[in-house]
């Protein structure tokens, strides 16, 4: 009996991608729309065979810290809760097969999906032909696994220098999402107001901008920063 965990905040794709499954040869099929649901449900001694996740998954805190639900209409959605996920999976059961499904467009997401540790990585602008492609190669033991139009972005994209940024400069641009300025920032990480600048003159020289919002920008295209869908201050 072949067994997957779906983990997605829309339920709508998650009741697709349940029907779809079935036809595919699973028997048992369980949803989650919070990892740390998924997480919890993962029973290291019968693991499932199949996990499959949304690349972008939501934050469910607000910028006062409150807790709240994926129905909240002001919070972050970051591709970081997914690559933490991979990696919580793998350590947790590590015969399970995991796929990302990615409405991304820019290629160092992708890497960075594939770093984390998953086996596949299906593209939502790709068909359902090749996202069954992708499932039976991931299921066969393949590693590395996505469409050959991604796969052609990951060649020309590899063989160039990505931007490597610090966790302190990842740290300042969210709080640039956040709307907070220079000395704000220096105050909230413990910095003065002169290193928070040139910290933000050197992360634009790594990502070839020429200031913050720009820099911010193709951080989240990245999916080095995660995208804000308002602010709860307002």
């Amino acid at each position: 009996m072949q067994q997957a965990v779906l983990i997605n905040d829309h339920q709508l794709l998650n009741d697709l991608l349940t029907s779809y499954l079935l036809v595919h040869g699973f028997n048992f099929i369980k949803s989650f729309n919070e990892v740390s649901l998924a997480l919890a449900d993962i029973n290291p001694t019968n693991p499932p065979d199949l996990v499959i996740i949304d690349m972008m998954l939501p934050i469910l805190r607000t910028l006062k810290g409150e807790k709240v639900d994926v129905f909240h209409p002001y919070i972050l959605m970051d591709n970081k809760v997914c690559y933490q996920a991979v990696r919580d999976i793998r350590s947790k059961s590590p015969p399970t097969k995991i796929i990302i499904l990615s409405g991304e467009r820019h290629p160092h997401t992708f890497l960075l999906g594939f770093e984390a540790g998953a086996h596949g990585i299906a593209s939502k602008l790709d068909g359902l032909d090749e996202f069954l492609h992708i499932l039976k190669r991931v299921l066969s033991g393949e590693r590395g696994v996505t469409s050959e139009r991604v796969n052609k972005l990951l060649a020309g994209y590899t063989s160039s220098t990505y931007p490597d940024l610090s966790k302190t400069e990842i740290q300042i641009l969210e709080l640039v999402q956040e709307g907070k300025e220079s000395p704000q920032i220096a105050k909230e990480l413990g910095y003065s107001t002169k290193t928070i600048r040139n910290m933000l003159s050197k992360i634009n020289d790594k990502l070839g901008t020429s200031n913050r919002i720009e820099a911010l920008e193709i951080a989240i295209e990245m999916g080095l920063v995660g995208w804000r869908t308002g602010n709860d201050e307002l």
